[in-house]
């Protein structure tokens, strides 16, 4: 928590209307294994025009909005 209190990066908080989204989304979801936290994480991405997620996740291989960054394998 220190780290990001002291850092530049903006911390987006999830309101009403975002986790009404999120719900949206989870509710929409055909796959079993989905978090919460994985569809607030689309809705605010959604929301604020954020095109990229670096995740281990494929959760997100399967939102069309979102483009997801990898790590480089070895």
């Amino acid at each position: 928590l220190f780290m990001i209190q002291k850092s530049s990066l903006p911390v987006l908080y999830v309101d009403e209307h975002l986790q009404r989204k999120a719900v949206e989304i989870f509710v929409s979801q055909e796959k079993k294994g989905t978090s919460g936290v994985d569809c607030a994480n689309v809705a605010v991405m959604q929301h604020y025009h954020i095109p990229y997620i670096f995740s281990y996740d494929h959760f997100y291989r399967r939102q069309p909005e979102v483009e997801l960054l990898e790590a480089a394998s070895k």
